[in-house]
């Protein structure tokens, strides 16, 4: 009796990038550092190969990610300082021009008339410059992208953005951020926001007035001085 040889069940490239939310091209140098070679989409590997493969590389993304955060961190609080040193700057150059004022008046009353010497007085003078303005720092807009994947969208659909901030249509999804199918199965957006704006939010297809949600909990995002686009795949 001839035993049937057990097939092993395998997952093809494109799937695992799937999976990731990454291109096929961002997973192909992924997997080149970890030992395996794809050279098509089409590749495959055995599914337990494959999921080793898989939670190696979202665990080098997610700590790449928490790297490019802890560095946007370090900028916002070098930009503080900066600031902060500027502020104290202007200061002592508003300070010093003030106490220059100050001598040039008592040098010019000081002996007009040297007769009078016992009767000079100075002249009293504000601390503070009239001309002295108080300067608001403007509020400086951050650009957020939005770059989501799906490829199961037929003729007419639109995937949108809709959350909790008026951007987004305050959950409305008849006011939601539309993305462009330009470069489909991307579907690509931006708008731009004030630092430190937090808002949930999820994808939809549109299609004239009906409405499919995407499925799982609300995504949340916080807006910093810098930001990497919002990658993702409709679930």
């Amino acid at each position: 009796m001839v035993k049937k040889r057990k097939k092993h069940k395998k997952i093809r490239a494109y799937q695992m990038a799937k999976q990731l939310g990454i291109s096929f091209k961002e997973f192909q140098q992924y997997a080149k550092d970890f030992g395996r070679i794809f050279r098509s989409a089409q590749n495959s590997l055995e599914a337990t190969l494959a999921n080793e493969l898989i939670e190696k590389i979202r665990l080098l993304l997610a700590s790449s990610q928490q790297d490019n955060v802890e560095k946007q961190q370090d900028n916002v609080e070098k930009q503080q300082d900066n600031v902060e040193k500027s502020d104290e700057m202007s200061q002592n150059n508003d300070n010093a021009n003030q106490n220059n004022k100050i001598e040039d008046i008592k040098e010019s009353n000081f002996v007009n008339n040297t007769s009078n010497l016992d009767s000079y007085s100075l002249f009293s003078v504000d601390e503070k410059s009239s001309d002295q303005k108080n300067i608001e720092p403007e509020t400086t807009q951050v650009l957020i992208q939005f770059n989501f994947h799906h490829d199961k969208t037929v003729v007419g659909d639109t995937l949108c953005v809709c959350g909790s901030i008026s951007e987004l249509g305050e959950w409305n999804p008849e006011n939601s951020l539309q993305l462009d199918s330009t470069h489909w199965p991307h579907w690509i957006g931006e708008l731009t926001l004030s630092p430190n704006v937090e808002f949930d939010f999820k994808l939809l297809i549109k299609n004239n007035n009906n409405y499919i949600w995407e499925n799982g909990e609300n995504r949340n995002f916080v807006v910093l001085t810098e930001n990497l686009p919002l990658k993702g795949t409709f679930r």
